[in-house]
């Protein structure tokens, strides 16, 4: 596969730098634990991450089911960030040039129960701090959490098409082990194996313009 693309009329893309961006904007923004930005309007909360010409943004709204997108944009015209400036008016000196969108969340039953969501997105940021080395869409493939005192869940993700960041959509599911579980809930009926307690579908690809227009 060419590892540059021509996304517009004047930019190319270099896909190993768009990797990798995509790969540390994960691990220090929403896995590093650090509070997005808070929109009270618009109830959007954003991360965002600074590389050269790069600009790597996470927006997502909710929290039992938190859907939203990550967008990576481009300077075009050796454009600099200005931190006096809003967000709005800095992003439109920028071109998108890959998007993945994600969707999902707690599962039903445990909406507004917020120590199983508070473990499981614990193991979500956790997974995405070790991501794939070479698609670095989400978290590994397959992964486990512990704590001192011992097994607390597992992780995995899947691709179901798409085997680079051109294109791409998967799964990921978060378990919680029972015997886990019945430390903080003592009405916890089972003791053994894992209870599912998120799922959440991805789905993503570069930005190709109309080169006449873009």
């Amino acid at each position: 596969m060419d590892r540059v693309v021509q996304v517009a009329s004047n930019l190319t893309v270099d896909l190993d730098e768009l990797t990798e961006l995509i790969k540390i904007g994960k691990q220090v923004g929403y896995a590093s634990g650090v509070k997005p930005v808070y929109d009270p309007e618009t109830h959007i909360k954003r991360l965002i991450h600074r590389v050269g010409p790069w600009v790597y943004v996470d927006e997502f709204r909710g929290s039992f089911m938190a859907p939203g997108t990550e967008t990576v944009y481009h300077s075009r015209f050796n454009t600099t960030w200005d931190d006096e400036q809003t967000f709005e008016q800095n992003i439109r000196k920028y071109l998108a040039v890959w998007q993945m969108t994600y969707a999902g969340g707690m599962l039903p039953k445990f909406w507004q129960d917020k120590e199983m969501s508070k473990y499981t997105y614990d193991i979500l940021k956790e997974s995405l701090k070790h991501p794939d080395e070479e698609l670095p869409l989400r978290g590994p493939g397959e992964g486990i959490a512990k704590n001192e005192e011992g097994l607390i869940g597992t992780y995995n993700f899947g691709t179901l098409f798409g085997s680079n960041i051109l294109l791409f959509s998967g799964t990921e599911t978060i378990q919680l082990e029972n015997s886990f579980i019945q430390r903080f809930r003592n009405d916890w009926p089972e003791a053994t194996g894992k209870t599912k307690t998120f799922h959440q579908h991805i789905s993503g690809s570069i930005i190709i313009y109309d080169h006449q227009k873009v």
